[in-house]
């Protein structure tokens, strides 16, 4: 579904990336790990269109979006969620979810949020999408809350709801566990089965390596901008070369 091949970028000299390609199949979890100054969320930043690679290419569904912005990238179905949690504070969660389906709409969902009209039907189709995603996903009992108040952890999960809104074929999913407990971060990992439940593929970036080796169906090893290792967690989490780039020889 995506491929990457021979991902390659330089900052003023400085080598991020060297040759660096995988792929991701339909409906698939592929984690990408390394220690801190790997690569990982250059990668995520050239997938998504914010960075243009030095070489190589991006396939999506064998097109290639190499050279595309972000904003058709997005409309193509690849969607990302950043290290900080972006999130509209003085709406309700689930006025932060509709705020999803605006990528489908042929007139946008704001007109309605910030008092323009919205025909009576679209309207009533999509507050019932919404509110069948906040139930499937568990977040029905907080829809009327506003954002602002919510726990962190929640907040990551409204960001993740209204990306599912938005009806992705691909989620790149950057640190999603970044500044959560153990207990938030057992219920981000209930969450993500969901959406793996769901059928979407994701890219997911992240430090937690127990959420990676128990979420994710392949893993992608990167060190100082290259692959060290890929394939099942059972496998890479033994590998010599990974256990080295992490503790150390």
């Amino acid at each position: 579904m995506l491929e990457v091949k021979n991902l390659t970028k330089k900052f003023k000299g400085l080598m991020a990336l060297r040759g660096v390609s995988f792929s991701l199949a339909r409906g698939e979890v592929l984690g990408l790990i390394g220690p801190n100054g790997a690569g990982k969320t250059t990668v995520i930043n050239i997938i998504s269109g914010f960075l243009k690679p030095s070489e190589g290419k991006i396939f999506l569904n064998g097109k290639e979006i190499t050279s595309f912005p972000p904003e058709k990238i997005a409309r193509l179905g690849i969607l990302r969620t950043f290290q900080h949690v972006q999130i509209f504070h003085e709406l309700t969660v689930l006025e932060n979810v509709l705020l999803g389906f605006s990528r489908h709409l042929k007139r946008r969902l704001w007109h309605d949020l910030f008092g323009l009209p919205l025909a009576r039907r679209e309207e009533k189709e999509i507050n019932q999408k919404a509110r069948e995603i906040l139930e499937l996903l568990g977040l029905a009992d907080i829809a009327l809350l506003p954002a602002h108040g919510l726990p962190y952890g929640k907040q990551r999960q409204v960001v993740l709801a209204r990306a599912v809104a938005s009806q992705p074929e691909i989620l790149l999913l950057d640190e999603p566990a970044a500044g959560l407990s153990s207990v938030e971060t057992r219920e981000l990992l209930d969450f993500l089965k969901q959406l793996k439940n769901m059928g979407i593929s994701i890219l997911l970036v992240d430090h937690d390596l127990e959420l990676i080796w128990e979420l994710c169906d392949r893993v992608v090893v990167l060190a100082f901008g290259e692959i060290i290792a890929q394939g099942i967690p059972a496998e890479v989490r033994k590998n010599p070369r990974v256990i080295e780039a992490y503790l150390g020889s």
